[in-house]
């Protein structure tokens, strides 16, 4: 992963892609999507956040 700036916090990913915080931590538990724990805080990468968000919108991303 990298830099801080390039990781989305699982609450604005979940608004981004439209659907629930539980539901991107579990894609970030199977390894549907890249993300990472920095304290007590789950994060997802951003980039992979925002490909997802373009595949989602275009019909052929990751189910719920």
């Amino acid at each position: 992963m990298g830099t801080s700036r390039d990781l989305v916090p699982t609450v604005d990913a979940a608004q981004r892609l439209n659907v629930t915080p539980r539901t991107v931590r579990r894609w970030v538990a199977s390894g549907h999507l890249p993300g990472q724990k920095i304290g007590r805080i789950l994060v997802a990468d951003g980039p992979a956040v925002a490909a997802l968000e373009q595949r989602r919108r275009q019909g052929s991303g990751v189910r719920r």
